[in-house]
């Protein structure tokens, strides 16, 4: 009771709760956190619909452990209460009232709560960075009937799927994956907008959000990265008619030493076209990335000043756009002794899948080196039971030591 009054707990209805073994992850979409949650707090979390009183709960626990200081049971419970309503995970009714939570993933399995879907390795563009080498000399699109039946398997319980390239739209069945995506998932996608067109900006209406890759505020800068005359001006007018078709769009560029005193420019450009939000990423040497010179990396220095930058810009531009923090994405928690990933939660809350059907931790790993498994081929049950992770640090310094 609180006050005297009886009180009913329930999970906010922005907040997701993804089991992952026997352990979990709480998502309060509202501010974009990520939450670890050990096996005794996704207990107590399961028994918050709305329904069960604070007292009820203290009850049935007690009664679950066997333990007979109510007191003591009560007053953990509180805490934890008091401790998830700061996190913004959780309410209280006076009456009792039903609130069904958005559950996802299965108890004892480790199945991720995002996907990133490399659905081809082709693209028009040739970016002198491109971890994955993409480019017009590629042809390998996933088989989509093999792919829409893997994907049945993933329905209900993961988050999000996100749809990549290469360029995706350059697959040649690329609507079709699109659709069934966005019927079945919460979908974004990541695309050049240079095949974006006035005839078809409608069919991403659906589309959670529309990621768009710029890399300057001048053609002439752009298309130096791209390779391709012209580039800039097609991605522009991607933009222009994927706002105008009130899709929910961002940019996303990344910060060289070359370009890092020009965030503000490319802020601007987001303005001015009208997106919703513009994110900044660092260089990632690998692919076509691994020959590019020093220039191409920001000094540490250089890396604290453009963290701060971000932030001012942010505050300076918040009634114009969202600029996205330049670490946003990291969970600084870690599962267990086990599962020691990446901090943006590689390999344990993402897979990439790629065109072959491999699956990675990180889109930036090649897969030679980093596949864990194949839709395709194994077993889903099995993959969904599978440890990804439990090798990657021995993984990693092996390529680390060939690529030195």
């Amino acid at each position: 009771n609180y006050g005297g009054i009886k009180m009913y707990p329930y999970v906010l209805g922005d907040v997701i709760i993804h089991y992952f073994g026997e352990k979990g992850i709480a998502v309060n979409q509202k501010d974009n956190n990520y939450y670890y949650l050990n096996k005794n707090e996704l207990i107590l979390l399961e028994k918050f619909d709305g329904t069960n009183s604070i007292n009820d709960i203290v009850q049935e626990i007690a009664e679950e452990i066997q333990l007979l200081d109510i007191q003591r049971v009560h007053s953990t419970i509180s805490n934890f209460i008091k401790f998830q309503k700061e996190r913004n995970l959780i309410g209280l009714h006076e009456i009792p009232y039903y609130i069904g939570t958005h559950f996802t993933g299965k108890k004892g399995y480790e199945i991720p709560m995002e996907i990133l879907l490399e659905i081809t390795n082709r693209c028009n563009l040739k970016c002198i960075h491109c971890y994955k080498e993409a480019g017009y000399d590629k042809q390998d699109d996933i088989n989509i009937e093999n792919l829409l039946k893997k994907l049945e398997f993933f329905k209900g319980h993961i988050h999000s799927l996100q749809i990549s390239g290469g360029e995706p739209m350059s697959h040649r069945k690329f609507y079709e994956i699109l659709d069934y995506c966005t019927e079945n998932f919460e979908t974004s996608i990541t695309t050049t907008a240079t095949m974006i067109n006035k005839h078809n900006a409608h069919k991403f209406n659906n589309v959670k959000n529309v990621q768009v890759s710029v890399y300057a505020a001048t053609p002439l800068d752009h298309d130096k990265i791209t390779l391709v005359p012209g580039s800039f001006h097609r991605t522009i007018r991607g933009l222009q008619e994927l706002v105008s078709k009130n899709n929910n769009v961002t940019i996303s560029s990344i910060i060289t030493m070359e370009n890092y005193k020009k965030i503000e420019e490319l802020i601007q450009l987001g303005i001015e076209i009208g997106v919703q939000a513009i994110k900044f990423g660092e260089f990632s040497r690998y692919g076509r990335g691994v020959s590019l010179g020093k220039e191409w990396e920001l000094e540490k220095e250089i890396d604290e000043y453009v963290t701060n930058q971000i932030k001012d810009l942010g505050e300076k531009y918040e009634e114009e756009i969202i600029v996205e923090n330049y670490y946003d994405d990291l969970l600084e928690t870690k599962f267990d002794s086990n599962h020691k990933g990446f901090s943006c939660g590689a390999g344990n809350l993402s897979w990439t899948i790629s065109e072959f059907g491999n699956i990675k931790p990180c889109v930036f790993l090649p897969e030679d080196k980093f596949k864990t498994g194949n839709i395709f081929t194994d077993n889903m049950d099995v993959l969904f039971q599978k440890n990804h992770i439990r090798n990657l640090h021995t993984t990693m310094v092996e390529w680390e030591r060939d690529l030195n």
